[in-house]
Formats: C-alpha cells, sequence, structure tokens
C-alpha cells in the first residue's frame, strides 16, 4: 500500500507538472501572438523596445496647464480605459483618432498604475487596490484644486475616495464625484466640460469589470461590447469638447489610457497582455 500511495502521489507531480508546463507555454504564445498583431498593425507609434514611462503623463498634463505657450486657455480632459487591452485599439474607431502610444505597467494593478500617471512617479505608496498613498504626495487634480484651477474627478470605483485618494477626499470632497455606474459618470464629465471646469478627469470602469468577470479576451463578444461603451464614452465626451462657444479660444489636451490589459481573468501577472497599456493625446506629444 505504501508503494501504491508513492507511485499515486509521483504520478500527480507528474501531471501536475505537465499542466503547468502546458499552460505556461500556452501563455508564451498568446503574448507572442499579441506582441505581433500590434507591431503589425503599425496603429501604435512606437514599439516595445521603447514603452511610455507612465508617471511621464503626469508631467505632460501639468505642463499644459501651468506652462502653455498658445495664447489660449489651456484645457485639459483625461479619459481612463480601465482593464482594456491595448490590441482592442487595433480595430476601433474613436480610439485611433488619437497620436497613440504603448505602455508599460510595472504594477499591473489599477489603483497603482492609475496613481503612477496621477502622481507622476511610481514610488507613491500603493502596491494594491486598498493601498493609501503617500500624504507627501498630490494627486495631479488635488494639485491644480489647490493652485486655483478648476479640477474634477469623476469615476465610479468606490477605492479611489475610500483608500487610494482618502486624504484629499477628505480634505476637498468637491473635486471627487463618485457615482454608482460609468453612465452616470459619462453625464458628469460632459456636465463639467459645459460649465467651464479647466481640468476633468474621469475612469470607465466598465471594460475592467466585464474583463474580471467574463475574460480579457478581444474574441470575448461581452468584452468586446464593453469597450464599446467605453468608445462611445469617448465619443461623446469629443463632442461636446468640440461643441463648446468658446472651443476656438481654447487649447484643449485630450488624453485617453489604460492602466492595464489583461490574461485570463486576471491582470495581476506579468504577462504581457496584462502589462502593456497604451495613452492616446489629440497631440503628437
Amino acid at each position: 500500500m505504501h508503494c501504491i500511495a508513492l507511485h499515486c502521489i509521483a504520478l500527480l507531480s507528474f501531471i501536475t507538472i505537465c499542466v503547468s508546463t502546458g499552460l505556461e507555454i500556452d501563455n508564451r504564445v498568446k503574448d507572442s501572438n499579441f506582441k505581433n498583431a500590434i507591431v503589425k498593425s503599425g496603429v501604435f507609434k512606437n514599439d516595445f523596445n521603447s514603452l511610455v514611462h507612465l508617471p511621464d503623463v503626469y508631467d505632460i498634463m501639468r505642463t499644459h496647464v501651468f506652462e502653455n505657450t498658445s495664447g489660449k486657455t489651456p484645457k485639459l480632459l483625461f479619459i481612463g480605459y480601465d482593464g482594456v487591452r491595448a490590441d482592442m485599439l487595433l480595430t476601433s474607431g474613436i480610439s485611433t483618432q488619437f497620436h497613440l502610444r504603448l505602455g508599460n505597467a510595472k504594477i499591473p494593478v489599477t489603483a497603482p498604475s492609475w496613481s503612477a500617471m496621477f502622481t507622476g512617479t511610481w514610488s507613491h505608496g500603493i502596491k494594491s487596490n486598498e493601498d493609501a498613498k503617500s500624504p507627501a504626495l498630490d494627486t495631479i487634480f488635488y494639485d491644480f484644486h489647490k493652485k486655483g484651477v478648476s479640477t474634477a474627478f469623476v469615476y465610479s470605483w468606490t477605492n479611489f475616495h475610500k483608500y487610494n485618494y482618502a486624504d484629499e477626499f477628505k480634505r476637498a470632497p468637491q473635486i471627487f464625484e463618485h457615482n454608482e455606474t460609468d453612465d452616470e459618470s459619462v453625464y458628469d464629465m460632459m456636465n463639467y466640460i459645459n460649465t467651464d471646469t479647466t481640468a476633468v478627469f474621469g475612469v470607465f470602469d466598465y471594460a475592467d469589470a466585464t474583463g474580471h468577470k467574463y475574460g480579457f479576451n478581444p474574441s470575448n463578444a461581452k468584452y468586446k461590447y464593453a469597450f464599446s461603451k467605453v468608445e462611445d464614452a469617448t465619443d461623446k465626451l469629443l463632442h461636446t469638447v468640440k461643441n463648446r462657444p468658446s472651443y476656438g479660444d481654447e487649447d484643449w489636451l485630450v488624453v485617453i489610457a489604460s492602466d492595464h490589459g489583461g490574461a485570463g481573468k486576471s491582470h495581476n501577472n506579468k504577462r504581457l497582455r496584462s502589462t502593456t497599456t497604451f495613452v492616446g493625446m489629440n497631440k503628437n506629444l
């Protein structure tokens, strides 16, 4: 009986190793296909050897508002595509109207990645979605607020004000606009644009929530539909900007970005499909 038990254990170990090896090979193939599709598409202005450093997005946005030399009134619109894989943009409509570049999520998790763009550093103290940022750092929207720039941050994910930026939420709750749904967030952002807010930030959770439930996969109908909702939201926001009576006297920087991609139903891993992000701008900066 002892020998049989040992043989069973050995067999189970062998099967486990085979399954693990098979999954690893499968993931490598999928990452390779993902990379090849992106490179061949020509949609992005850079490649995997020159990925955008996500904290640089912070510097670009801040420079646009505080060091603008256009002679016009600087305006800023940031649209967060939470959980949207970069290869979703290969056949998109609205997103391809931007100058698109590939980025890299050093930590492919929602709060750390958004915080890299909102604070200008990966050393913000947030490692997980329940962490609070370092009190020594200000988010860009709180920094704008302190300097007298009218600002709004619109979102449906409660962790932003509950954990990540709880200190700023306590000090300036008026710049945080939490909604129950992304659909509500779209109309709140449109309202802020129409009421002359200088800097409007928003993050849409459509794709991320769907990816976790059904899979982060461009061939998945539900994930594709969720992505189309983000695209529709972007379309509405762009039309709102361009229909402003004072649009001709304003210099708008519009930024779209993702915080991570996904592999299977997760993204907290080192798969290329998860760590690859994108940044798009209406200006070739």
